[in-house]
């Protein structure tokens, strides 16, 4: 879907009766090292306050981070937008 408002206009969104659906971006053949994970979002009232996004490296626990996606991202800014670290993996 295009959104002005998006990072390069392109965005993902779950509507609230599909709860159980997820997207997910998988990496393969990334080198060992430490990776920050990054999210952005275009902030709006009708967005969720609990958004969900699992973490997994296939090694340790998944974690899972909520952020409020009625609120704007709160890191710093590339491409126009800002971005929210999500925390740091390992490979």
């Amino acid at each position: 879907m295009r959104h002005d408002g998006a990072f390069e206009g392109d965005y993902r969104i779950l509507p609230s009766q599909q709860s159980d659906s997820r997207v997910v971006f998988e990496f393969n053949d990334l080198a060992a090292g430490q990776y920050e994970v990054l999210a952005t979002w275009p902030q709006h009232d009708s967005r969720t306050a609990q958004a969900a996004f699992t973490i997994d490296n296939g090694i340790d626990a998944a974690v899972v981070i909520e952020v409020n996606q009625q609120l704007a991202p709160t890191g710093d800014d590339f491409g126009g937008r800002p971005w929210q670290s999500l925390g740091t993996i390992e490979t």
